[in-house]
């Protein structure tokens, strides 16, 4: 029973190390590589995904071959927080609003050295010296960049934040959607293109995500596109509508 759990072992190990190599199999060549009968070459297959192995199936016209996509026995590697991460994020998020002028920059801060006053600007448990160093090393990391006498968050790690009226809203959409597909950072352009669509109340109807809609209904933008052009000029942003409309069982119901 031993010398029979070790060839299992063994087996299981040889498929691994083939599979995990790059490599695709069959359940003949599987069958080739451990010399077991077919149902042996499913049972290993099985016992690997137990294991928390996952599996590609890539099936050709008259077969079908394996791969595997993750491996349970690889540890996750990450970056400790440390004091210095947490201070770094407190002077990007700093920029998160927009561009500061790189000689009013520090100005955004209180230090240590200034404990016991009161102040309104964000606090760091450093001196001016230490906020410096930092801060080159933030631009070292692509975190910051300066251009034309400012800083500027590159959005690497902390998200950007931009606040819009609704004129600046439209006139970005319009900027937006004549970015031609061969421009740098198109996909991620046309994603903010997407959101700024939904926010006005259109859609395009080209693409097929849409984190706003339900379902198979997709279509019925369109139509809240013309709803939301009804209660415009009614100011529902900044005030509470009383609605009248029929459910689908024709029941008359009234927004509270």
């Amino acid at each position: 029973m031993k010398s029979e759990s070790k060839k299992i072992q063994n087996n299981l190990s040889r498929l691994k190390d083939t599979l995990y190599s790059g490599k695709s199999l069959t359940i003949n060549k599987i069958m080739t590589l451990l010399s077991c009968n077919r149902r042996s070459a499913y049972n290993y297959l099985e016992r690997l995904s137990k294991e928390g192995h996952v599996f590609k199936q890539i099936r050709d016209r008259h077969s079908v071959r394996y791969s595997l996509e993750h491996n349970p026995d690889e540890s996750v590697s990450y970056d400790a927080m440390s004091l210095d991460t947490l201070r770094k994020y407190t002077i990007l998020s700093a920029l998160s609003s927009g561009p500061v002028p790189v000689s009013s920059f520090k100005n955004m801060f209180s230090f240590s050295d200034k404990a016991g006053t009161y102040s309104t600007k964000k606090l760091l448990d450093i001196r001016a010296t230490k906020f410096h160093e930092l801060l080159d090393e933030l631009k070292a990391e692509k975190e910051i960049e300066e251009r034309n006498g400012k800083y500027y968050l590159t959005g690497n790690t902390v998200p950007m934040q931009l606040a819009l009226n609704e004129d600046e809203l439209y006139n970005l959409n319009e900027e937006l959607s004549a970015v031609p597909k061969a421009s740098p950072y198109y996909a991620q352009l046309h994603s903010i293109l997407e959101k700024t669509e939904l926010l006005i109340g259109e859609t395009d109807t080209e693409y097929s995500s849409n984190y706003i809609l339900y379902g198979r209904r997709r279509n019925q933008m369109q139509s809240i596109h013309q709803y939301m052009q009804l209660l415009r000029p009614h100011d529902f942003q900044h005030r509470s509508l009383n609605i009248t409309y029929q459910a689908r069982d024709g029941r008359i119901l009234q927004s509270e």
